[in-house]
């Protein structure tokens, strides 16, 4: 109990670390939502989640993600909403159809010619 007590009280202020960050550096970035969640067999610490309006291409929502296992380290905490901040600025000033969705964008390659023989 002593020690769930400790972990609780050493907890850091997230949310006032990102908005510190995103005065910072992003001076006219809308703060995003940030949710805190505990993922056990994920293999992100920060992630960086948008919806939007299929028909207009406007941007809804942005949520920042953050495991619940690097809320003890202020470091580590700092360097993740750091680059959870890029993606989100870059959602906002970027339109949705130039965007990828976090995909690569598909390449077309010229077909050789004589490649296939009849």
């Amino acid at each position: 109990m002593r020690f769930l007590q400790k972990v609780q009280a050493k907890q850091l202020n997230y949310a006032t670390i990102a908005k510190e960050l995103a005065h910072e550096f992003f001076p006219d970035l809308r703060i995003p939502g940030i949710k805190i969640v505990d993922r056990l067999r994920s293999t992100w610490l920060g992630r960086c989640e948008t919806k939007w309006n299929r028909q207009t291409g406007e941007r809804l929502l942005t949520t920042i993600l953050i495991q619940k296992s690097i809320m003890d380290d202020e470091t580590t905490l700092k360097r993740i909403l750091a680059h959870e901040l890029v993606h989100a600025w870059e959602n906002q000033v970027t339109p949705h159809s130039q965007t990828t969705r976090g995909r690569r964008p598909r390449q077309v390659l010229p077909r050789a010619s004589g490649y296939h023989k009849r």
